[in-house]
């Protein structure tokens, strides 16, 4: 059992495509001695960073989406506290 069984395992049982992605730059490392390891990883964590900047812009247009429905009822709550004392002092 030697290290690139051992990352190809870790690949497999984990299943996640970021973590199958970093473990076959892992065992190509190990296979080829790639010297430029360090400037691969940097472009890996810069795609995942943008990745993830992604993500969480696409949740937040989806949050602001869902908050439109009790937003609108607060307001037309606010609308009928304010109008219901002026109409009644008339």
């Amino acid at each position: 059992y030697n290290e690139i069984e051992a990352y190809e395992e870790c690949s497999k049982s984990i299943s996640q495509k970021d973590f199958t992605r970093f473990f076959n730059i892992l065992i190509q490392n190990i296979k080829n001695g790639n010297k430029d390891l360090r400037d691969i990883l940097n472009m890996e964590v810069s795609e995942a960073y943008e990745e993830r900047k992604r993500t969480a812009k696409i949740l937040a247009e989806e949050a602001s989406t869902k908050l439109i429905l009790p937003l609108m009822l607060m307001l037309s709550i606010i609308m009928i506290v304010m109008i219901v004392p002026a109409l009644s002092n008339m």
